[in-house]
């Protein structure tokens, strides 16, 4: 399955209910309202497809993104490309996806002072969220 194919099968599976939730709880811009049932359902069909990932957020569709979150592989993803996906970030469930992400790549102990510094809200958000996933973490030096 391609890209086009999954953002397809994205589509047929949003709600202009869900649409309306979503918008209701900050989540703005494209999407099509896929359920989190759904998109859990795809996740596992699309398992091992972390090629994806990428094509996947740079649609800066809602739904897409979350989605792309879910199969990536954080091992996979390069710090340049998380610094160009946190300017990017807009509500707080792609907040969260990304946050849920980084908090697991290689870079994520290096990049987060630079998030948590942040003057931008979503940036310093992300930092926030990713340093919280991270705080059972007992390599991590006290600060």
């Amino acid at each position: 399955m391609n890209v086009n194919q999954v953002m397809a099968e994205l589509k047929s599976l949003g709600t202009a209910q869900n649409r309306k939730i979503y918008g209701r709880h900050g989540v703005a811009g494209e999407m099509f309202g896929v359920s989190y049932a759904n998109l859990g359902k795809l996740e596992k069909k699309l398992k091992g497809r972390s090629d994806l990932t990428v094509p996947l957020w740079e649609t800066g569709n809602h739904d897409a993104q979350v989605l792309g979150a879910k199969l990536a592989e954080p091992s996979e993803i390069p710090a340049k490309v998380l610094d160009s996906w946190v300017k990017g970030l807009g509500d707080h469930v792609i907040v969260a996806a990304f946050a849920g992400l980084a908090s697991q790549t290689k870079s994520a102990d290096s990049k987060n002072p630079q998030c948590t510094q942040a003057t931008d809200v979503g940036v310093g958000s992300a930092g926030c969220m990713t340093l919280s996933t991270r705080a059972d973490d007992d390599s991590l030096p006290d600060r």
